[in-house]
């Protein structure tokens, strides 16, 4: 119950405080440092951290794995104008899954200056992976090797982008959220794009009840992830080191990728939240649990 209204306390001051817009730069700051000065004030300060990207400092929430069961790190990227603790998903993934062996690190991601005006998503994209590195390097100064990507809406996306891009070298495996796609605008929206390129683990959740774009790109998606697949198979064969001994999947008959439609969940499981721990600590489990990890 104190959780709740904490929780109810943070949204109604974060969603109507005010907000000076004087040009667009200004006004994606104005926006961001209203939202970390608001989580300064509710959240415990322990779990406040600054990463540094090298051209800016990023605020972050980090909560250390409580089970005494070491897992590894969970690196949190919010929806499209979110923050580090926000309603429904990363809320509950950040509070919850370090009680399960899992820490969990959630970044603020940049944000646009005027509420989801979608021109401005090119350079939310721009932005992400630098801040992801550095929550990555973060993790890693901690002894944590086992990390996982969590994103949530844009924030999956911004997750598959990085991992595509970067080759995952330092991620062993994504979980992608109500991810969506969007044409047009930017290849980097256009999420089955966006998985051909992924070669580790993915977990695709969404809601029956989710956003149109999520469930129309859904069949996509599979068909992506399944060419990604081969690739990766393909190309474990060549290399040696770590090989995972379990990435097979029956969905798609080559590396895990599973996809996963939540009955009656919307896009933020509102109502589904203990469904959405269930799912990800149990493909977890299966995919990418303790596996490299270092202990302090």
């Amino acid at each position: 119950m104190v959780m709740a209204k904490r929780l109810v306390t943070i949204c109604l001051t974060l969603l109507f405080s005010p907000i000076q817009i004087s040009g667009t730069m200004a006004a994606e700051m104005s926006n961001e440092n209203r939202i970390v000065t608001q989580l300064k004030l509710s959240t415990q300060s322990e779990e406040i951290i600054v990463l540094d990207t090298g051209e800016q400092e990023v605020f972050a929430l980090y909560r250390e794995e409580r089970s005494g069961n070491i897992q590894g790190g969970l690196i949190l990227l919010h929806d499209l104008d979110g923050h580090p603790d926000w309603p429904g998903v990363i809320f509950s993934l950040r509070h919850q899954m370090p009680e399960y062996g899992w820490s969990t690190l959630s970044l603020q991601l940049p944000l646009t200056a005027v509420k989801k005006q979608i021109i401005q998503y090119k350079s939310l994209l721009d932005e992400a992976p630098a801040r992801i590195q550095a929550a990555v390097t973060y993790l890693q100064n901690k002894q944590i090797q086992n990390i996982v990507l969590i994103g949530h809406g844009l924030g999956a996306v911004m997750a598959a982008d990085y991992m595509g891009n970067k080759k995952g070298d330092s991620i062993n495996a994504a979980i992608l959220i109500g991810m969506g796609s969007l044409k047009g605008l930017d290849a980097r929206l256009e999420s089955p794009r966006l998985l051909e390129k992924v070669q580790q683990p993915m977990l695709d959740l969404y809601g029956s009840r989710d956003q149109g774009h999520v469930i129309n790109s859904a069949r996509q998606r599979t068909r992506a992830a399944q060419k990604a697949a081969r690739t990766a198979v393909a190309s474990r064969y060549q290399r040696s080191g770590f090989a995972r001994t379990s990435s097979r999947s029956s969905n798609t008959g080559h590396i895990a990728y599973r996809q996963i439609q939540i009955e009656g969940a919307d896009h933020n499981f509102i109502g589904q939240e203990e469904v959405l721990i269930k799912r990800v600590r149990g493909w977890l489990k299966r995919h990418a649990a303790g596996t490299r990890v270092s202990a302090q």
